[in-house]
């Protein structure tokens, strides 16, 4: 079976969020949980984007090295 060269520039790698973005994240994801099950208003109707936009922040810490 023939190896598969690796170039730098097809390679995708992931990096572990910082603590703070972290924190970040895990505290806007409570907000939408929170806000999902009581009501708070003009935010618990949005409360799964709320929740979408945690977890883009952890995915975005994840890409981009440094965040």
């Amino acid at each position: 079976m023939a190896k598969r060269r690796r170039s730098s520039s097809s390679s995708f790698r992931l990096n572990a969020p910082t603590q703070w973005l972290f924190v970040v994240a895990l505290l806007i994801a409570i907000f939408a949980i929170v806000a999902r099950y009581t009501v708070i208003p003009n935010v618990s109707p949005h409360a799964f984007w709320i929740g979408i936009v945690a977890y883009a922040v952890l995915a975005l810490g994840c890409v981009l090295k440094g965040l």
